[in-house]
């Protein structure tokens, strides 16, 4: 918020220095264990038996990660490499902590290496003050904003934990069962069969051509690869492959309603699982897994989905890339339902997953509503009466 051009009447330009006062975290080691939170850049770590500060405050790294600001009330520690502010002057802590929102930090770090502020670069930063008053009333505007996303990442997580009970009990007892039979995968239904994913269904993996190969390139087919797999469900992929990454009708495109798999990837990717709901073709990084024998699709990716963790530890690493290839996820065993049953089960959990997806909808049309009422209130190009009247 540096450069302000135009400071609307009754506002004021301030250095941050002038509003507050940054203070340094420290070490906690030394205390027991308590009830008062310690805080680090990344969030809440643990609880102690002493506080550094007592009141409202707001977080931001020092070191690390320097661009997620927390807002913090009551007692509280904070490690060394977050700051807090305290000593308001003419500023509520919680406007602070829009203000902090909406600076963009990264463009104040000091170091080539690992992200860093300082007090001195921090205090230096100017921004636009309004009176108390309007700070209020921009502050209760973006709260009752924030408030709705809160209810909703509280029913994500009803919702979310209902489905990860169910996934439990339905992929290991199914729907009304009274006997069961022992299993390589444990107890199971009596009517049901353990199956290799091999077995029941064709297990393939993409890979990348040459840039010369330009038969190849330029047609009309979306090309994939594990950085997509979070969407889960496929319907399109846009602004997330280069110019050149369309694989034209010679190639042989994944045919719809397929699982693809990712068998390599940075972070958490490898192993997690997606549905293409558009024909794709995919690079050596996603397996795919189609003309399922007695198998419905959906099924086979809800039971895969549910055992990230399990199929990650049959990988032959657990960090960086690479791990999973086609024989391993051929050798998969599931146990297999009768087809009927197969939809009753999958058709539940997808319910489940549609709310998830409704929910997810509704907090990203808060989230643009927040990030719009940021820029105009923050900056005064609306004044709070035209919003509260509207």
């Amino acid at each position: 918020m540096n450069n302000l051009l135009k400071i609307p009447d009754g506002w004021q330009e301030k250095k941050l220095k002038d509003i507050l006062t940054i203070g340094s975290g420290r070490d906690y080691k030394h205390l027991d264990k308590g009830d008062i939170p310690v805080y680090g850049t990344g969030g809440y770590m643990l609880s102690v038996n002493d506080y550094l500060y007592d009141g409202e405050s707001v977080g931001i790294g020092r070191k690390g990660t320097i661009d997620r600001p927390v807002y913090l009330n009551g007692k509280f520690w904070t490690v060394d490499t977050l700051f807090y502010t305290h000593s308001f002057k003419q500023v509520l802590p919680y406007y602070v902590y829009l203000i902090f929102q909406s600076i963009n930090w990264k463009q104040h770090n000091e170091a080539t290496g690992v992200p860093s502020l300082s007090k001195v670069n921090i205090e230096s930063i100017k921004i636009l003050l309004p009176p108390l008053s309007e700070q209020q009333k921009i502050a209760e505007v973006l709260c009752s904003v924030d408030e709705k996303i809160e209810v909703i990442n509280q029913q994500l997580l009803v919702n979310e934990e209902l489905k990860k009970g169910l996934m439990q009990r339905l992929f290991s007892k199914g729907i009304g069962h009274t006997k069961f039979k022992d299993s390589p995968l444990g107890k199971i239904p009596k009517d049901w069969d353990v199956k290799k994913l091999g077995d029941i269904s064709d297990v393939t993996a993409g890979g990348t051509p040459s840039t010369k190969e330009k038969a190849f390139w330029g047609g009309s087919i979306p090309w994939m690869n594990s950085g997509e797999i979070n969407l889960r469900r496929i319907k399109v992929v846009e602004g997330r492959i280069t110019e050149a990454g369309l694989a034209n009708s010679s190639t042989k495109p994944i045919p719809t309603h397929s699982v693809l798999m990712a068998l390599a990837g940075q972070g958490k990717t490898r192993g997690k699982v997606a549905i293409n709901e558009i024909e794709v073709c995919t690079n050596q990084s996603l397996a795919a897994i189609y003309n399922f024998r007695e198998a419905h699709y959906e099924f086979i990716f809800q039971n895969l989905e549910s055992r990230y963790q399990e199929i990650r530890k049959m990988s032959t690493g657990d960090s960086g890339r690479g791990g999973l290839n086609l024989s391993i996820i051929k050798s998969i065993q599931m146990a297999m339902p009768p087809l009927p049953e197969q939809l009753k089960i999958s058709g539940v959990l997808s319910t489940i997953d549609e709310k998830c997806e409704n929910l997810h909808l509704k907090k990203n049309e808060f989230q643009r509503l927040r990030t719009g009422l940021m820029q105009q209130l923050l900056t005064g190009k609306i004044r709070i009466k035209n919003v509260v009247e509207a």
